[in-house]
């Protein structure tokens, strides 16, 4: 079989081929190739393909299993060529080639070359076949490159029965011809993964920076809020005590304003003793009639007016022991007429 050096630009690589890109009458040839599932497409299709290789010939090389375009992605991204088998059961050479040309997949092919196969009867290869490489005589492979500048190239094409020797052979030789032009492949990959490690790292490093700024502006959102709720805390307090105080004065002076005056000595009069929980004694003269609101009364303005706190206290007398918890009753039905000692108790002492 003559060979022909091709050097074949590929854009159809970019994406997936589907049937729908294919010229009507399309599926007349199909059959004549013996196309039995055409809808079975992508990866979906060389999982196929490779189960059916198995099936017929016992084992099969490392073929990628996915669809032609992700399998030049592939090949892009690990810098390797790109071997296209394209497979068909009718012809004659296909179960000679698969056995013993293909089963001699080694390790140092391997290393420089991803292999890809379908089977024309799916729509993808037949695409494949019929828009990009357009063989002339089965078995064929076809190597693919990267471009420096990207993009796919068809550096050679193998047409027709070859042994397994001289499939390696040609490959290798291939490869150290075009070693040059890989290089520089490679290295652009490594200087495009760089640069995009460079980007990643500098967006983390954004995304880093970010948070901790955002956590920053948080923390101080969260203080001020807490400073704000302290001030407004203080404010309600300082207004709150100033409105008891308020009451406690208005209070008081109502207390005040409605004391009667000290009455004289006499038999309607009684005298009271009243003793402090700070030890100091009250003598005040009371009319018998008044109750003993009248009295609290006056010692709540007495303490209001020495600023002694005492914001709760009991009357009640010791001989005999007496707590006056009425305060409707008159000194008299207290029993407290004409005179008495009160002591004032502090209830939150």
């Amino acid at each position: 079989q003559k060979e022909r050096p091709h050097t074949l630009l590929l854009p159809v690589c970019q994406r997936s081929v589907t049937l729908r890109d294919l010229l009507p009458g399309m599926s007349d040839l199909l059959s004549f190739f013996g196309a039995r599932e055409r809808v079975i497409t992508g990866s979906n299709a060389a999982s196929r393909f490779i189960r059916d290789f198995e099936s017929q010939y016992g084992s099969s090389p490392p073929f990628i299993e996915s669809s032609f375009h992700e399998a030049c992605v592939r090949a892009r991204e690990s810098s390797k060529f790109l071997l296209v088998y394209l497979h068909s059961n009718i012809h004659q050479d296909t179960e000679i080639f698969c056995r013993n040309t293909l089963s001699s997949w080694s390790d140092e092919l391997g290393s420089s070359f991803l292999l890809w196969g379908g089977s024309v009867e799916f729509s993808e290869p037949w695409a494949v076949m019929n828009e990009v490489l357009k063989p002339a005589a089965f078995p064929f492979l076809a190597v693919l490159m990267t471009k420096p500048g990207g993009g796919e190239v068809c550096v050679d094409r193998i047409e027709g029965l070859i042994d397994a020797r001289s499939m390696t052979r040609r490959l290798l030789v291939l490869r150290e011809s075009h070693r040059a032009q890989m290089a520089e492949v490679q290295s652009r990959q490594a200087e495009r993964l760089e640069s995009v490690n460079l980007r990643s790292e500098q967006d983390e490093e954004f995304e880093r920076v970010l948070a901790a700024d955002r956590q920053r502006e948080q923390e101080r959102l969260e203080r001020q809020q807490e400073a704000d709720d302290a001030k407004s805390q203080a404010e309600l307090e300082a207004a709150l005590e100033m409105s008891l105080k308020l009451d406690k004065e208005a209070s008081l002076k109502r207390k005040r304003d409605g004391l009667a005056a000290e009455p004289a000595p006499g038999p309607e009069t009684t005298k009271l003793r009243l003793q402090l929980p700070n030890g100091s004694k009250l003598d005040r003269r009371f009319n018998a009639s008044v109750t003993l609101q009248e009295v609290r009364n006056f010692i709540d303005v007495y303490l209001g007016d020495n600023e002694l706190s005492i914001e709760s206290y009991s009357l009640s007398t010791n001989f005999p022991r007496r707590v006056y918890n009425e305060d409707a009753i008159s000194l008299r039905e207290a029993g407290l007429h004409p005179q008495s000692v009160l002591y004032v108790q502090d209830l939150d002492a």
